[in-house]
């Protein structure tokens, strides 16, 4: 028995037309597509959340390093403007 109609019977699925993977989604048993959509929109929300989340800390961290800047990093670490430079360009275009 194939992996797909395995996964239909534990899924109690049984009763589902099975359209090979050449053919068009509007042959698709409407239950499946259903189920099929559903599992792709939670995908995309996942995969969106964590775009999301990663622009929020890349946007907390670039005002942080220009406060710690002020705060005194420069002095703290011994670096020059070059370095300070250097360390914001690595920040700004690395997610």
């Amino acid at each position: 028995m194939p992996a797909t109609d395995q996964k239909d019977m534990a899924l109690g699925n049984e009763n589902l037309e099975q359209v090979p993977m050449g053919n068009h989604v509007s042959q698709m048993h409407p239950e499946r597509r259903r189920e099929i959509e559903k599992r792709l929109k939670r995908k995309l929300d996942l995969r969106c959340s964590y775009f999301v989340l990663i622009y929020i800390m890349n946007y907390l961290d670039r005002n942080n390093i220009a406060a710690a800047r002020l705060g005194g990093l420069q002095e703290d670490l011994n670096i020059d403007n070059t370095q300070y430079a250097t360390c914001l360009s690595i920040c700004r275009f690395l997610p």
